[in-house]
């Protein structure tokens, strides 16, 4: 009995999307929107993009998404091992 109760815990699969990102003000909320119309969680790294990507990224956590997001910042640009 406990034991089928560990292996229907254990096949539970939650996908969650982890995305750096630099620059990418001019293609990024694109790309978020089509993550979120798969469903899963996203999680967006901002490696400190001076393009406007942090101004995007304010505007899109402000409106209503269908799943949940978040936004981190880094101080300063790590590279994208760093993110992950």
């Amino acid at each position: 009995m406990g034991r089928s109760s560990l292996t229907e815990s254990a096949c539970i699969f939650q996908p969650f999307v982890i995305t750096p990102t630099y620059e990418n003000a001019g293609t990024l909320l694109d790309v978020l929107v089509r993550i979120e119309a798969v469903g899963v969680p996203i999680m967006v790294i901002n490696h400190v993009s001076t393009d406007g990507t942090a101004n995007a990224l304010c505007k899109w956590q402000l409106a209503r998404h269908p799943t949940p997001i978040w936004v981190e910042t880094h101080p300063r640009n790590c590279g994208r091992a760093a993110a992950l």
